[in-house]
């Protein structure tokens, strides 16, 4: 194991499972059930010594359905965490999953053990800042998300949000209002995805007795756009505006104000002090990807203020630039697989009124017809197949169906046509 660790961002210990909520779209207490279930203190001692001895130093997910799913538990682990961090110079940023619930009042003292034991980050599900659409979801322990949102910064963590759309009882302004939120509260890393109905869950159950349900989850929703159900609202809306609000989101400008809201709100926290190679090589290849390849103001702008006012947080000034690049990638990939759609109808309109000129233009020879017909197809699926090959191959799928799509429809008029030649 420990020849292969230089080549993760971050690692993994499982603590948990199980969940105390129930909503309705989330398979985890149909899988898992709603009582929590932990390894003891002594457990994730032994098998955080386990990672420090392969030599790593930085990231640790510890790994949960809901980090203070069982808040007895995590009170007796969290200052075990913190006696081992402060024993070894606290080697690990650590990072969780946990409900929106961690944020209230009467978790204060979870929050700031978190802190204390060396988490800086938590990923919490939101799903959606509309109050109706929760109380769809069996989400109302959702309820005051600006408030905990900015307790759970205040605290020292930077918040991950989880976002979902295509849910019953959204509105017509569901992207307006999700980006606003966003970008008020100052989540950096939004992770917005389509909502597919995974077939251990109530919603499933749901939507098969209303008859909306069209076929099974793929269990990917970053980068498929389709929904496994007929939403409420209109699907070619949902899906244009979800590709809209992850280009607004990933634009440099709306990104970097993300991360001077949460550095103006955030409190303190441990950072790993150890600098590695791949460190240094990550901040060379982010200056010269965003001042000399594909110069970006707003990133200049950002990490000049963040020396000038919180000189701290220049080292993750520079992993925010990292991730946004990635982000950016991403998300290009997910409109080129989108608009791929469009390219592919754009080409067979071509393709049919070329073949009107050809039959006007050599009406009397079938022949020349028929043999300038299939280069004209050919030439026309030369360049879907280019255009196909330019999407990352990660995100293709969609695209392919576009593609066969219109090889199909190429190759019965071809067929057609000849018969009757």
């Amino acid at each position: 194991m420990r020849s292969n660790v230089k080549n993760y961002a971050t690692l993994a210990i499982q603590y948990s499972r199980g969940c105390p909520f129930d909503c309705e779209f989330c398979e985890i207490t149909n899988l898992f059930g709603r009582t929590a279930r932990t390894k003891t203190t002594e457990q994730m001692i032994e098998e955080l010594n386990a990672v420090y001895n392969t030599g790593w130093k930085g990231s640790v997910f510890i790994v949960d359905d809901n980090f203070i799913g069982n808040k007895t538990k995590v009170r007796e682990l969290l200052p075990a965490i913190k006696s081992w961090q402060e024993q070894h110079n606290y080697p690990f940023a650590l990072f969780t999953e946990a409900g929106t619930e961690l944020g209230s009042p009467n978790h204060k003292d979870i929050l700031e053990e978190m802190v204390a034991a060396g988490f800086d980050q938590v990923f919490v599900g939101i799903e959606s800042p509309d109050a109706d659409v929760l109380g769809k979801m069996n989400k109302k322990q959702n309820s005051g998300l600006h408030e905990k949102i900015k307790n759970i910064q205040r605290a020292g963590l930077e918040v991950m949000g989880g976002f979902i759309i295509g849910s019953d009882g959204e509105k017509p302004e569901v992207f307006q209002n999700l980006f606003k939120f966003i970008q008020e509260t100052g989540i950096v890393i939004p992770m917005v995805g389509l909502l597919n109905a995974a077939k251990n869950t109530k919603l499933y159950r749901r939507l098969l007795l209303e008859d909306r349900l069209r076929g099974e989850p793929s269990g990917n929703n970053t980068h498929q756009l389709e929904f496994n159900f007929k939403p409420e609202l209109d699907e070619e809306f949902l899906i244009n505006g979800y590709v809209d609000i992850l280009e607004k989101l990933f634009d440099s400008k709306n990104f970097y104000e993300r991360c001077q809201t949460l550095d103006e709100c955030r409190g303190h926290y441990h950072s790993t002090s150890a600098v590695s190679t791949k460190d240094l090589k990550a901040f060379g290849r982010i200056l010269y990807q965003n001042l000399i390849r594909a110069p970006d103001l707003q990133f200049v702008k950002y990490a000049l203020e963040t020396v000038i006012t919180h000189p701290r947080h220049f080292p993750e000034a520079i992993t925010r630039a990292v991730k946004l690049h990635h982000f950016k990638k991403i998300t290009k990939a997910t409109a080129d697989i989108y608009h791929y759609q469009d390219v592919t109808e754009s080409i067979y309109k071509r393709f049919e009124k070329k073949v009107g000129k050809l039959k006007d233009k050599f009406a009397g020879d079938t022949e020349v017809q028929w043999q300038r017909l299939q280069e004209l197809s050919h030439d026309m699926l030369e360049k879907a197949n280019k255009k196909y090959h330019k999407i990352n191959e990660d995100f293709r799928a969609d695209a392919k169906r576009a593609l066969d799509n219109l090889v199909m429809k190429i190759d019965n008029y071809m067929q057609n046509y000849r018969l009757e030649l």
